[in-house]
């Protein structure tokens, strides 16, 4: 009995002295190695590979790109084409083959457009001098009445309607071979052209507006009709119009592919 009161008065003692904050300093030592070694496996856990694809850095921007910007690119590229891609780049094939084929098909109309601009470059070669109505036609070397001199001739040329002071135009490009005055035909301009063509104006006023050796060209302002042709002066006002192929006298709407106008 005597030991068993001083076993509870030792320890009560021992508690209520310097023991009780022994005691207490090992209690919290214990606590907070059991808390370390939790924590210390947390962080363990927290940092094994495959718990986590996100990583932080200090200073960088990574809080805002929770996924790796690699494993998007890999994503992107290994994205299999769609079959509307397919469809568009067949469609695309099959439109460029059909605009070829029309290309291929449109040849033939364009070689016809080529040959009427030809034709019509050709015949361009040639304007009449004046514009108006055929009065007297070219008499092919037959012999005619001519009203003004009261005698049968043959008419050398076409006798084409225009009013006193018209513009008298070149027919052709072409170079003066001489200006006459004669005393039938009046005031005369006589020009060359290519392929032995020679043009000849009659009936012009005097003061015509070229002269021997000009180089001219069609459309070019020659003189203007007027009065002097008084072999053909009964006829109402007109320009008399001549040409020469190879020498000879020849139709001059027949020279210019005209017949038909």
């Amino acid at each position: 009995m005597a030991n068993n009161k001083f076993s509870k008065g030792g320890l009560s003692g021992f508690l209520s002295g310097k023991g009780f904050y022994i005691a207490l300093a090992i209690c919290l030592i214990g606590a907070g190695s059991a808390a370390w070694v939790a924590v210390d496996k947390t962080m363990d856990a927290v940092n094994e590979p495959g718990t986590s694809n996100i990583s932080y850095q200090e200073g960088s921007n990574s809080d805002w790109n929770l996924q790796d910007s690699n494993a998007v690119d890999q994503n992107q590229t290994q994205v299999p084409e769609s079959s509307s891609s397919s469809t568009s780049s067949g469609q695309q094939q099959s439109s460029g083959e059909q605009s070829e084929q029309s290309q291929q098909s449109e040849k033939p109309a364009s070689s016809s457009a080529q040959q009427v601009q030809q034709q019509e470059a050709q015949s361009s070669l040639y304007v009449l001098p004046v514009q108006g109505e055929i009065l007297a036609k070219y008499s092919e070397g037959e012999l005619v009445k001519n009203e003004t001199l009261g005698e049968w001739r043959t008419h050398d040329g076409i006798d084409i309607s225009a009013a006193l002071g018209t513009d008298v135009l070149s027919c052709a490009d072409g170079k003066v071979l001489e200006v006459t005055n004669d005393p039938l035909w009046g005031t005369c301009v006589t020009v060359e052209h290519s392929d032995n063509v020679i043009s000849c104006y009659k009936g012009l006023d005097t003061d015509v507006l070229v002269k021997a050796g000009d180089e001219i060209k069609i459309n070019d302002i020659i003189g203007t009709v007027g009065s002097s042709n008084l072999a053909e002066k009964s006829e109402n006002g007109h320009l008399h119009f001549e040409m020469k192929k190879d020498g000879k006298f020849t139709n001059p709407l027949e020279v210019m592919d005209m017949l038909s106008e």
